[in-house]
């Protein structure tokens, strides 16, 4: 999404809401994949996917 609103707790324990566009916005949506296991790869359809499981097949039988 290009613009979030996420909902959390600061360092201090208060509850606040934080609005966010762009980078800031990408950045805050990749932290709460973390948090909810979430990978890139599960991300990406079946034709990017394929076509790293190939690439990463490839140089794991280069030994790289």
């Amino acid at each position: 999404y290009a613009r979030v609103e996420v909902k959390g707790i600061d360092l201090d324990g208060r509850e606040r809401v934080w609005e966010a566009e762009g980078l800031l916005a990408r950045m805050f949506q990749h932290e709460i994949d973390h948090l909810e296991g979430v990978l890139f790869i599960d991300r990406l359809g079946p034709i990017k996917r394929r076509r790293l499981k190939s690439m990463l097949l490839k140089k794991k039988e280069r030994g790289k």
